[in-house]
Parts: C-alpha cells; structure tokens; sequence
C-alpha cells in the first residue's frame, strides 16, 4: 500500500509546483502595464482614446432642422393590362377576369380590377384601387367597387385611355369607365 501513496503525493507537489509557476508567469506579464493588458494592445488602446478625444474636440455644423432629407425618387407602376391573378380584397365576394396599371393625367396610379360578383354573376364590377407604394394590405379608403349600370355579365378591361379603361360585357357589348370622374358611360 506504501507504493501506492508516493504517486498521488507525487501528482500533488507537481500540481501546487505548475500553479505557482503559472501564477509568477501571470504576475510578470501583468506587472508592465498594471491592467493585466499587453503593452502592444495598450498602444493600440491608447491611440484609439486619443483618435476620439481628438475628434471630439474638431467644431461641428450647426443642424437645419428645415433642410430636405434625401428621398428615394418615386417609381413609376408598370402600365397595362394584365391577367388577374389576386387582389387585395376577399376571393368570396368577386370573380375578377383582369386587371389595369394606370397612372391618370393627374399622376395618381391606379389598378383597375374587372370582373362580376360572386352572389349575382350577372353584374359587372369595377374595383378602383389606389396606389399603396409596397404595402400588401390596401387601406379601405383606397379602394372603391363600382357596379355597372348594365347587366351584361362580367367585366374586361380591353383598352386603356388617358383616363379611361374601355371594357367589354361577357353577354356582348362594351363601355368605358372615367377614373377621374368615376362613371360608367
């Protein structure tokens, strides 16, 4: 049992022996500067506060409060005619067949969407739906369903006009409808 001892008594002074080696090697690197912080990144530390200070201490502009900030310039919707593919307002209520970009001579874009209501596929609709930049969600005073004053089946949109789309009904016949002053004619 004696042999036994004599190792782990052994493993023990080697241990206290590297903690005291390790702790005069930690107390010598950290008697230069103080702070425990190597001299060459205390340089690099001292520079950076005198860069700063230095800045600090350089006369700055006064601010305008009424000067314009810089904005991204407006960009322009594609203009046409397009096949629909969804829009902004619930599937259940409309049938669309197309839909119109237009930007009218007052430079509002619009989207025009043509089709008929689901309840009652005899009338014809045309949902005015005005520019809401990105945004996927159209606030509701944005856009304005306006029926047709005929019965002629669902509306589509075969023309644009200055500020016009020119339409045809799905029973035959055609029409147009003014986006300035938002009437059937």
């Amino acid at each position: 049992m004696n042999f036994l001892r004599r190792p782990t008594a052994l493993v023990g002074v080697a241990v206290i022996a590297g903690v005291v080696a390790l702790t005069a090697v930690i107390a010598s690197a950290s008697s230069g500067s103080g702070n425990g912080i190597a001299p060459y990144k205390q340089a690099v530390l001292n520079k950076v506060q005198h860069d700063q200070q230095a800045a600090q201490s350089l006369p700055h502009l006064p601010k305008n409060p009424t000067a314009d900030r810089p904005t991204a310039p407006p960009t322009a919707a594609p203009q046409g005619i397009f096949p629909y593919r969804f829009g902004p307002f619930p599937s259940g209520l409309y049938n669309m067949t197309n839909l119109a970009s237009i930007r009218t001579t007052n430079g509002t874009d619009l989207l025009v969407y043509a089709g008929a209501m689901t309840a009652d596929t005899s009338q014809g609709v045309l949902i005015v739906v005005g520019h809401a930049g990105n945004s996927v969600e159209v606030p509701a005073d944005l856009q304005k369903v306006y029926a047709s004053t005929r019965r002629g089946g669902a509306l589509t949109i075969t023309a644009l006009g200055r500020d016009s789309v020119t339409f045809t009904y799905a029973l035959g016949g055609s029409g147009a409808f003014d986006l300035l002053s938002r009437k059937f004619s």
